[in-house]
């Protein structure tokens, strides 16, 4: 069946299949075949983190080591050896990295390690790209993303007014004084605005932080068009909530239901926002 060896790490690589990944019953022969050949060489630490326990709700495995120590061959020999040992089929590891360079060594490390078309079929995403599914799957297509660069053009239309008496559209004034807010901040006005009434706006927090016209709120509103734009960590936040919230968001519960492993690489560069 399986064997795992305390040597010194090697890679081992299978012969690759050119059947299709798509194909049920080929990808089915292929995990039994996994199963049959699996053959992990690691190291004394590196064999303790793959045998670690999978199989209990709600446990965590960290894996600390330095940069460039192996962590994340560590995690695909650990997949590899779930897929062999237990009764878990490959679509049911969500693999989640942060950048889509990540990403793409976490998919070649697969290759590697596991038949095509079984690594071929593992979910890997970015956290941003599992975020768009999620997303996508609740509110369909009739959202934006909006990049930095986006957001500084937009940024650059914003002006603080110093008097209550405009004479344009977009809140200027002969005493008015132009104000560069940085992207944070106007990620932040950007989120708020999403939330303000108009008839409130005086009332409201954004207001009383950063004191723009309501010229200036009701052009951005126009200009901004929709409440479904979303910055790269706004859609993160929604996606938190909805998964906070999964008996409100029937769409959401099916995608994970499925999920009986999560795997994230790169876990010590993961920012507030993520979690």
């Amino acid at each position: 069946m399986s064997e795992l060896q305390n040597s010194p790490l090697q890679s081992h690589k299978p012969s690759l299949s050119s059947s299709s990944a798509t194909s049920s019953p080929s990808q089915s022969q292929n995990l039994e075949e996994h199963k049959l050949n699996i053959n992990i060489k690691c190291t004394e630490n590196q064999y303790d983190a793959i045998m670690s326990p999978y199989d209990q709700p709600n446990t965590l495995l960290n894996i600390i080591a330095p940069p460039g120590s192996g962590k994340t061959l560590t995690l695909c020999k650990k997949i590899s050896y779930i897929l062999s040992e237990a009764n878990v089929k490959p679509e049911e590891i969500l693999i989640l990295s942060l950048t889509n360079r990540s990403v793409d060594d976490i998919r070649v490390k697969l290759l590697n390690t596991l038949n095509f078309d079984i690594a071929s079929s593992m979910n890997v995403y970015t956290f941003h790209s599992f975020a768009n599914v999620l997303l996508s799957s609740e509110i369909g297509n009739d959202w934006q993303l909006i990049d930095d660069e986006h957001l500084r053009r937009l940024n650059s239309m914003i002006t603080l007014n110093t008097n209550p008496t405009t004479n344009n559209t977009h809140g200027a004034s002969s005493s008015q004084t132009k104000k560069v807010y940085t992207i944070n901040e106007f990620k932040e006005i950007m989120n708020s605005l999403k939330e303000v009434d108009e008839s409130k706006y005086e009332e409201s927090l954004i207001y009383k932080k950063y004191n723009f016209t309501k010229e200036t709120f009701k052009f951005l509103k126009v200009l901004l068009g929709t409440s479904n734009i979303y910055t790269y960590d706004s859609m993160l936040e929604k996606c938190n909530y909805l998964l906070s919230n999964l008996n409100e968001n029937e769409n959401i519960k099916n995608i994970i239901k499925d999920y009986k492993i999560i795997i994230v690489d790169e876990f010590q560069d993961v920012y507030s926002t993520l979690t």
